[in-house]
């Protein structure tokens, strides 16, 4: 049984949902390490210049990889930053990011976050609507934050 030809169109369309919303979050988050890098000063700016470029590597492959699987779920996406900051669970970011310490506090947050939204879109996806192989991509981008929290984590 192939669980994307063979689920309901609700069922699509409530996976589609959870998973746009998980994009949203996701380019909020790519923006707010942007705005970090971009913000950052002091005595190890160079070496958290090149950490936050390597994090937006692995954030454009998540919305990439996110963006791809609403496609799969034969769904679109939100395609404008206000329809993004609309769907987002993120809180909006308003101050501005100049301590290092408080970036990487403010990322970690933020990661830990998306971290706890994934677990429970993981349950919702993969118990209430039986989509395990959706579920199981939310499980591969799970392991990705998880590793960008241990990485920002040897920051502090």
């Amino acid at each position: 049984m192939n669980q994307i030809v063979d689920a309901p169109v609700k069922e699509l369309g409530e996976v589609s949902l959870l998973i746009n919303t998980l994009l949203a979050d996701e380019y909020l988050l790519y923006a707010k390490t942007r705005y970090a890098q971009r913000d950052i000063k002091g005595n190890n700016f160079n070496g958290l210049s090149k950490f936050f470029d390597s994090q937006f590597e692995v954030l454009d492959m998540i919305i990439d990889k996110t963006t791809e699987r609403v496609r799969i779920l034969g769904r679109s996406f939100p395609d404008s930053p206000h329809d993004f900051l609309k769907t987002a669970r993120l809180p909006k970011q308003d101050e501005e990011f100049s301590d290092q310490d408080y970036i990487i506090k403010s990322l970690l947050k933020e990661h830990g976050s998306i971290i706890s939204l994934l677990h429970n879109d993981i349950i919702t996806i993969g118990e209430v609507h039986k989509d395990s192989d959706t579920a199981a991509f939310l499980s591969e981008l799970l392991k990705q934050h998880e590793k960008i929290v241990w990485m920002l984590k040897s920051h502090t």
